[in-house]
């Protein structure tokens, strides 16, 4: 405990010292929310794999996605000719209607998100940004809150690994990927928005909007431009609850 005490006392003196804002109990109960869904999708593809993998045994194959599954599950269990024994039509019967409960709850988690969601101005401020959706909006506001902790949206950016890790030697400064640090869901949060935002751009060519990621594509590659395109919708995100401003389409250009 003393040892303990004089790490804090200490800690407090030094200039460069960052602290970590207290959440409130709103914010403890979103993320908490954040990571029961978070196990219960990981529960969910775990059922289905072992599902699909009892099915190949029988030399029956179903095309990857949920929907596949949940879509074929039914006609395999009625199909009495596919030399499935009951014991493994009972347990597969099982399986599906496991892996069914799991997708209400899934669904029970989201629904009290976006019910949150609808009361938090800084939510909806949040979704405005193109890439980011109901589950990332509520996610930012409840695990950062007030973004002024941060002195930058670099720094804010470099919190969430969306930053390049930095190698310098003889005087030669030299970037590698991304330092992938902090908050790995967050960080999966912004490069699942940006992916389907950069898909979109690229099927569909740019707007004036996004511009800059249009370009970015044509000089970079893909999944390069997917990062960049995260780590610039960190700054986005920043800047708007830093400032408690409204998102202006041309931060993207």
């Amino acid at each position: 405990m003393q040892a303990d005490a004089e790490a804090i006392c200490e800690a407090v003196t030094r200039p460069n010292m960052r602290f970590v804002q207290i959440k409130t109990e709103e914010q403890q109960a979103v993320l908490a929310l954040h990571t029961e869904r978070g196990i219960l999708i990981r529960e969910r593809i775990a059922c289905a794999n072992s599902l699909r993998a009892t099915l190949a045994e029988f030399g029956i194959t179903i095309a990857a996605g949920q929907s596949h599954l949940t879509r074929e599950l039914p006609a395999i269990l009625e199909d009495g000719e596919n030399g499935l024994s009951p014991f493994v039509r009972t347990s597969i019967y099982r399986q599906s209607k496991h892996i069914r409960e799991l997708e209400e709850q899934v669904k029970q988690v989201e629904e009290a998100l976006a019910s949150w969601y609808r009361t938090q101005e800084a939510c909806q401020r949040m979704a405005k940004i193109p890439g980011v959706g109901m589950l990332t909006a509520t996610y930012v506001v409840a695990a950062v809150g007030n973004a002024r902790q941060f002195s930058t949206a670099k720094q804010f950016a470099s919190w969430l690994g969306l930053t390049p890790k930095e190698h310098s030697s003889g005087g030669k400064q030299q970037l590698g990927g991304i330092s992938k640090r902090g908050d790995g869901y967050f960080r999966y949060l912004l490069v699942h928005g940006a992916r389907a935002l950069t898909a979109w751009v690229n099927r569909n060519g740019a707007v004036e909007e996004n511009s800059w990621l249009q370009g970015l594509l044509e000089r970079k590659h893909y999944n390069v431009a997917v990062v960049a395109m995260a780590a610039k919708t960190a700054r986005i995100m920043w800047s708007m609850l830093s400032h408690n401003t409204e998102y202006q389409p041309r931060q993207l250009a």
